[in-house]
């Protein structure tokens, strides 16, 4: 079993030029000058772009494997001349990186401010991912946003929390009427009630340009959306 220990993650920002130009040996001549001032301890250092959104252009990491430390340096070229990926004001689907997105910026906003007045904690909110949870002794459910995906998953739900939450989100998309009715059209139902541990039951249907998802387990209920065609 490895002794994994302390940690620390550093995000360093630098401008798409220098990430164009940079090659393996200048990434092991910045590392040479970081790690003495990282101490005893992994490190994942993540350098990207200002482009809101984009992923690392390059990765660093120092673990102990046996015993031993082993530093990896990787580049990944998606994350250069990267466009940016976040939540917009207005979809365009002509631009590339808008074209599986179904969250905007203002339905973040707007599902923040009445999740929060409902007594909801916002767990992390970024440029591209918003999460908050509402918990409680018994309970405990979760709305996750990212550009191209609304997901609400909720464990043990008490009385119509589920359903309640459904109904609030999705009404920012105008779909709330008719997910719960597909949802009310199979709860309760033979299938529904046949789920065991380990073999969930699963629903899926195209409500205009978006795929919902249901997935039914013992004490648990998750339903996703996304961009279908």
């Amino acid at each position: 079993m490895h002794d994994w220990g302390p940690q620390v993650v550093v995000n360093l920002e630098t401008t798409n030029d220098v990430a164009k130009k940079a090659t393996e040996d200048d990434l092991r001549e910045l590392w040479r000058q970081l790690a003495p001032t990282l101490g005893d301890r992994r490190v994942f250092l993540r350098l990207k772009t200002p482009v809101p959104g984009a992923a690392p252009w390059a990765v660093i990491t120092r673990l102990n494997m046996d015993g031993e430390w082993e530093v990896d340096i990787t580049i990944h070229e998606y994350g250069i001349d990267a466009e940016p990926y976040c939540f917009v004001n207005q979809i365009d689907r002509a631009v590339p990186n808008e074209a599986a997105m179904i969250v905007t910026l203002p339905a973040v906003n707007w599902l923040n401010e009445e999740l929060v007045r409902l007594g909801w904690e916002v767990k992390l909110r970024k440029e591209d991912f918003f999460k908050a949870e509402l918990r409680s002794l018994i309970q405990s459910v979760s709305v996750t946003l990212t550009p191209e995906e609304i997901y609400i998953y909720a464990f043990r739900a008490e009385g119509n929390t589920f359903i309640d939450t459904v109904d609030l989100i999705f009404s920012e998309f105008g779909i709330a009427h008719e997910v719960k009715n597909k949802l009310y059209s199979v709860i309760g139902g033979p299938e529904y009630l046949r789920v065991a541990p380990g073999e969930p039951a699963r629903w899926s249907w195209k409500i205009g340009e978006i795929r919902v998802t249901y997935i039914r387990l013992p004490g648990i209920d998750d339903i996703s959306a996304i961009y279908s065609r």
